[in-house]
């Protein structure tokens, strides 16, 4: 169960003291611990600013990103003073096709007789495993940085209003 729970994208539901004008004001600001980028007028894009994981292992940038642990956003607004942020992080099932390797490995040892050792064969999913936890810590810190800022944010604004 722990296997599928790592594959899935991980959906956070926030809800801040701030109207969205406010909440964009904020966001636009510089000095985050995440790279932060608009897709539309009430979405956008987070990622972390350096992801050793992605970045070591597969050396994939998006054009709106910095690194490959990224979250979608959506703004709603509840109230006048209230709104809400849905972060969705993306699905990681495409990590699955390591699993492959070790398929391919005992195709071609039945009709080839190669005698590939067996320790050989859980190498990949161990791999894979590594990979996934790496990248699930790395979504975490990604999401306790941005709710870190939001909170920083809201208690600077309460500072302000006093």
């Amino acid at each position: 169960m722990k296997f599928l729970s790592l594959l899935k994208s991980r959906t956070e539901h926030l809800e801040i003291d701030l109207s969205i004008d406010d909440l964009k004001k904020r966001l636009n600001s510089n000095g985050k611990t995440f790279h932060f980028n608009w897709q539309y007028q009430n979405d956008f894009i987070i990622s972390l600013n350096f992801s050793f994981g992605s970045n070591k292992l597969f050396d994939i940038n998006y054009h709106n990103t910095k690194s490959d642990i990224i979250a979608n956003g959506t703004l709603k607004e509840l109230t006048k003073q209230k709104t809400q942020i849905i972060l969705e992080t993306k699905s990681k099932y495409w990590l699955t096709f390591l699993l492959i390797i070790p398929a391919i490995l005992f195709i071609v040892n039945l009709f080839l007789k190669l005698w590939i050792l067996v320790p050989l064969y859980f190498f990949f999913p161990l791999f894979l495993m590594l990979i996934l936890n790496i990248m699930d810590s790395e979504e975490k810190r990604l999401i306790r940085n941005f709710k870190t800022f939001l909170s920083t944010e809201t208690n600077t604004l309460q500072e302000q209003n006093k």
